[in-house]
């Protein structure tokens, strides 16, 4: 069995499986769940690292559990677990940081005020905190907190030299993410020649370990043929083990390599369910390319109405591609009445302009938003049509919201929405 076989069958027999093998009590045992729940935490196993910190809560005066936690339930947006758990932990990490000196303290406070987890957000004090359990205590996790400090020039200039000095130092420990920062490096030559085979190099060693950014990575030089032989083959497999961690781009990866058969025999049901998993989870290029395949009818039967929301959800999110492909359908190049799909995708959104909105309404309304120009005088045309074609007021201001729904840009939405309360409140 190869690495790449181990990884795969690794990856089968553990995801989201409960790690209970930890589970006693002595001072030996408590350490290695420590330092396994820390593993986990780096790989994103997120289920098995929070299943290990719970069980450590009994067995945590340094409050890393704890802080762990925090962190794990602010991003499942349990703010006030979240918050809860950061209260509790800080006293703790404070004093075993600043009294007993302790690494994993230190480094805990170094995040804390790097993010601003309960204390201001300091990022000097943040990397005075990973600097000492960098240098004085030979730690691998504050080692890649100060080389991330350096590449991002957070509480220092920016300096990429000494970022890859500080991976390497976690790199040779086996810290994953700090061997999947030297791959980036050594990829791209930031900080260092750029060296291909390097890069290729620390990705696997990452990879091998469960990172899925790595595998990720090292499945697109497999793909690209950098720094080794083409083979789309192994870069599938890359990419399905990062896919099956929940990596989306993996997934988009993935969904073309199937859908159309590069490097290997061409399944399009398994590439449309790639392109679904990742869609799902807000992939605007996975969203462009389900809204062409419906639209086309593609491995699928033609849906316009679906070829129309995938679009827009891409192009709400900036995706080039999909703003041009719109274009091409609202100006008829490509042989769909949007029209028709504009009128049932506003109808599905609000049952009631199904009775109160006819067809030279919508076609208004289209011709309206295709040609915004962001100024309150094109509003108060906009709410004149309305006023004329006797759309009630609520209905009104709902049909105003679908526009602004689908502008994309964050800056312009706030403007939008302060040029129509203005002129709700003039009315």
């Amino acid at each position: 069995m190869n690495k790449l076989q181990y990884c795969e069958q690794h990856n089968n027999n553990n995801l989201s499986q409960p790690n209970k093998k930890f589970e006693t009590c002595n001072e030996s045992s408590i350490i290695q769940q420590f330092d396994e729940a820390d593993r986990l935490f780096l790989l994103k196993d997120n289920n098995n690292a929070q299943h290990i910190y719970t069980f450590l809560l009994n067995y945590d005066p340094q409050g890393h559990a704890q802080f762990q936690l925090a962190i794990l339930f602010l991003e499942q947006k349990q703010l006030q677990q979240s918050s809860l758990y950061f209260s509790l932990s800080l006293p703790k990490i404070q004093h075993a940081a600043l009294s007993l000196g302790d690494a994993r303290a230190l480094t805990d406070l170094g995040v804390a005020h790097e993010h601003g987890f309960g204390v201001k957000e300091d990022f000097l004090l943040a990397m005075r905190y990973f600097k000492v359990a960098a240098d004085e205590k030979n730690n691998a996790r504050a080692q890649n907190f100060v080389g991330l400090m350096y590449d991002h020039g957070k509480g220092v200039v920016e300096d990429r030299t000494m970022a890859v000095k500080y991976y390497h130092m976690a790199a040779e420990q086996g810290h994953v993410r700090a061997q999947c920062n030297l791959g980036v490096m050594y990829g791209t030559g930031l900080g260092v020649v750029e060296d291909k085979v390097k890069a290729l190099r620390f990705y696997q060693l990452a990879a091998e370990q469960g990172y899925s950014q790595a595998q990720y990575n090292l499945g697109g030089m497999y793909f690209r043929g950098d720094g080794t032989d083409k083979n789309v083959v192994i870069a599938s497999r890359w990419y399905k083990l990062a896919a099956d961690k929940g990596h989306v781009s993996a997934q988009c990866n993935l969904g073309m390599i199937y859908f159309h058969g590069y490097g290997m025999r061409q399944n399009r049901d398994i590439g449309i369910k790639y392109f679904i998993m990742a869609a799902e989870k807000g992939n605007a290029r996975s969203q462009y390319k389900l809204g062409k395949l419906y639209a086309k009818g593609k491995g699928v039967k033609v849906n316009y109405s679906k070829a129309y929301e995938y679009i827009v959800l891409s192009m709400n999110q900036g995706f080039a591609n999909s703003k041009e492909y719109y274009h091409k359908i609202s100006t008829g190049e490509l042989g769909i009445d949007l029209y028709i799909h504009d009128r049932d995708y506003l109808a599905r959104h609000w049952p009631q302009s199904r009775h109160n909105i006819g067809d030279d309404c919508y076609r208004a309304i289209l011709e309206y938003y295709l040609s915004i120009k962001q100024t309150q005088q094109q509003y108060i045309d906009f709410y004149g049509c309305c006023d004329h074609l006797l759309i009630p007021p609520e209905l009104v201001t709902k049909i105003a919201m679908w526009i602004i729904f689908l502008w994309p840009s964050p800056q312009q939405l706030q403007l939008l929405q302060q040029q129509l309360d203005s002129i709700e409140q003039e009315q």
